[in-house]
């Protein structure tokens, strides 16, 4: 099993395609969605474990997260960013144990407060790596 870490996928947002200028450049949003997860499957098997850290998809219709979510290989763990409207039962940050390192993962750096998404959390003292995308 391999563990991977990513975020902003930004799938079904018709927006980054302009704001983020994705190379190569897509025709349209489903022609992204497909790209960026076969990218993902090419890199990825289902033994793997993949950490989303936000950002996954930007709609509010559960059924395209559904569909998305089925396509990609791998035991995925998502949190929300601030594009995901439809990640209701995602957390915002999450630490766990790997391989005998306690990290801390957020979308947002720690140190920020985002006013649309307010939640508190303390970060475990003896953290020893903090991942955000």
């Amino acid at each position: 099993m391999t563990i991977y870490f990513t975020a902003d996928l930004h799938l079904h947002h018709q927006y980054i395609l302009r704001y983020a200028k994705r190379n190569p450049p897509f025709r349209d949003i489903d022609d992204m969605d497909r790209e960026l997860i076969r990218n993902w499957n090419s890199a990825t098997k289902n033994t793997d474990k993949i950490y989303h850290l936000g950002d996954f998809c930007f709609t509010h219709d559960s059924n395209v997260y559904g569909r998305a979510i089925r396509k990609l290989y791998g035991r995925r763990v998502f949190l929300r960013g601030n594009h995901d409207q439809g990640l209701q039962h995602a957390d915002y940050y999450i630490w766990c144990w790997i391989d005998g390192m306690k990290i801390f993962m957020r979308h947002w750096p720690p140190w920020y407060h985002s006013p649309r998404f307010p939640h508190h959390f303390d970060i475990p003292f003896d953290v020893d790596l903090i991942l955000c995308f």
